[in-house]
């Protein structure tokens, strides 16, 4: 089965809206992700399944990737650095010897909170890197160079992806003394 990924000019498209706008489309990033997923191994499991029903199994797992993308991804990076948070408190007040007794509620919920913000700040940044690689690695697929050719686009395309996500990320807000 011919892969839609082998398409020139829709590999190249697709790469270069990720590399540019990657974090801005995190929610296409998770369902391209669900779609190649879905599409190179439902033939590896039903292989008797013609290539229109895996093409449209992957399309419907691509959009119910892209849809969770969206609507619980608040959900995981709160949930995920409450948790991450709370814990490394708990483990910091215990290393330090402190008898935090009747705070120990107030500082689960604090240290939740940072735990929080943390990875929310740093979910921008990975988001950032994993689409600007995609992105990358999408074109390179379109171009026919050799290997140290290609080290050096990924390079420049990486640096390309980083800046141009990076400019359009909200800076922080300084605070007045």
């Amino acid at each position: 089965m011919e892969t839609w990924i082998e398409a020139p000019y829709l590999s190249l498209v697709i790469g270069i809206c990720l590399i540019l706008l990657g974090r801005k489309l995190y929610w296409f990033f998770i369902g391209l992700a669900g779609f190649i997923f879905a599409y190179q191994y439902i033939p590896e499991l039903f292989p008797s399944l013609p290539e229109k029903s895996a093409l449209f199994i992957s399309l419907a797992a691509g959009g119910i990737s892209a849809a969770l993308g969206v609507f619980l991804n608040k959900l995981f990076i709160f949930g995920g650095g409450f948790i991450a948070g709370a814990y490394l408190f708990l483990n910091v007040a215990q290393f330090a010897n402190l008898d935090i007794g009747g705070l120990v509620l107030v500082g689960i919920v604090v240290g939740g909170l940072v735990g929080s913000l943390l990875l929310a700040m740093v979910m921008d940044w990975g988001l950032v890197i994993l689409t600007a690689a995609v992105g990358a690695l999408l074109v390179l697929q379109t171009l026919p160079v050799n290997r140290q050719v290609m080290i050096g686009l990924f390079i420049l395309m990486m640096i390309l992806g980083l800046v141009a996500q990076a400019s359009m990320m909200k800076p922080f807000k300084q605070i007045r003394t």
